[in-house]
């Protein structure tokens, strides 16, 4: 999904001008019970189900990724799902001070993905350039490196990059 990486093989790319970065790691479960190897997180996506490489008796999706630890983590499908999420590297571009509650949430429109469609939520700013956005339902793989975006009115109101989910 990143338009510079042919074929979007992000992984392939990482292999070539980083091989270094590329090293096998764990797949564990929220526990942090090992269920088997990877071979390198760089491979996987949150959400993703195929081409795990462990056997369970109930499907396992990728439920996140932690790059400091070169971990894969796990899960089942409800274990996708977030209420919210906070971002950073956030940017308002529209004036909505006027339309917050007392508690500065702001109704919006968010989305978590490029080909996502918005769904109904609140936003609210965290510091000077962080995001809290709160799903009306939850939504599933929310993860970590995404854009959120967020309109009201029919325009952008702001965005930045998923930070966590919640």
């Amino acid at each position: 999904e990143i338009c510079f990486v042919p074929d979007n093989d992000y992984a392939g790319l990482l292999a070539r001008r980083a091989p270094e970065s590329i090293r096998s790691g764990p797949i564990v479960d929220r526990t942090g019970r090992v269920l088997g190897e990877h071979p390198g997180h760089q491979h996987f996506t949150v959400g993703q189900r195929r081409g795990l490489g462990i056997a369970a008796l109930r499907p396992l999706y990728v439920i996140r990724k932690d790059a400091a630890t070169n971990t894969v983590t796990v899960g089942e499908h409800e274990e996708l799902f977030a209420r919210g999420c906070i971002a950073r590297d956030a940017n308002w571009l529209a004036d909505a001070d006027r339309a917050a509650d007392n508690e500065g949430w702001i109704t919006c429109e968010a989305m978590i993905r490029y080909n996502s469609d918005p769904v109904p939520a609140r936003v609210r700013a965290l510091g000077p350039d962080g995001l809290s956005i709160r799903f009306d339902q939850p939504q599933s793989a929310v993860a970590p490196g995404q854009a959120a975006v967020c309109f009201a009115d029919d325009r952008v109101l702001c965005g930045g990059w998923i930070d966590a989910a919640e």
